[in-house]
């Protein structure tokens, strides 16, 4: 099982490497990503992730955990990750703070209502509906826990 966590760690490593050009282009790699973290019990280190990009991964993750199909222990799994990326960005000061969309170049809107987006200093949030594959496996694993 360690081998295969170190198989997820270096597929999230590679994920967050850079900022991603359009959704479409990381929407089989976000699947992926969820499905370890939902499925497969897989809690990404964050350490590794460089800072610049630390807020997309830590959004993304805050986000995964924050659906029904994971359990309270597991939660606790995942947001004590979290929580070393928050004290990893609280060290980085205001001035260099960027307020950079999830997704590279993507406009961000004058009030940022994504409350989840500003929690980790970005600008806009992931563009959800440009990644229907990712809305239909939550979908599939709300439907898997209700049937279980």
């Amino acid at each position: 099982m360690k081998r295969f966590q170190e198989n997820y760690q270096s597929y999230f490593e590679q994920l967050f490497r850079d900022a991603p050009e359009t959704a479409e282009d990381v929407a089989d790699q976000l699947c992926t990503v969820a499905t370890y973290v939902w499925f497969k019990r897989f809690t990404p280190n964050l350490e590794p992730v460089i800072e610049s990009e630390l807020p997309r991964a830590a959004y993304f993750i805050d986000f995964l955990t924050q659906n029904p199909v994971v359990s309270s222990e597991r939660r606790k799994e995942l947001n004590a990750a979290l929580d070393m990326a928050v004290s990893r960005l609280s060290n980085v000061p205001k001035e260099n703070e960027t307020l950079e969309s999830f997704i590279k170049g993507e406009p961000q809107k004058k009030k940022n209502r994504d409350q989840l987006a500003a929690k980790w200093h970005l600008g806009k949030g992931m563009p959800f509906g440009k990644v229907p594959e990712l809305l239909n496996l939550q979908r599939r694993a709300n439907l898997q826990k209700q049937v279980s």
